[in-house]
């Protein structure tokens, strides 16, 4: 396991799924998904490179995993729905 990327959960709200992860060097990505848009058609998936082992697939798509977010933004610019968003958040952030 690799100690160096944990990942913690943000916050999970309604209609919402977001997860945070931070790196050693405290830079934060958080992907959300937004479960009004989001048909879970698994696009997102597909066009990632490490989709396997980011993305679940079900009523609507999740991102977990983030420690192997490679942070080529492919998931939210691919997506038909519009319902992903990346968000990158730089040192030092709250």
């Amino acid at each position: 396991m690799d100690t160096h990327f944990p990942i913690q959960p943000l916050k999970i709200e309604e209609n919402k799924k977001c997860i945070e992860y931070t790196s050693v060097e405290c830079t934060k990505i958080r992907i959300e998904v937004d479960g009004d848009k989001c048909t879970g058609c698994g696009t997102c998936k597909f066009h990632c490179p490490k989709g396997g082992k980011i993305w679940i697939i079900e009523d609507t798509a999740m991102a977990t995993n983030l420690r192997f977010c490679l942070g080529c933004i492919e998931c939210a610019s691919k997506c038909p729905q519009r319902a992903i968003e990346y968000i990158r958040c730089g040192t030092g952030c709250q």
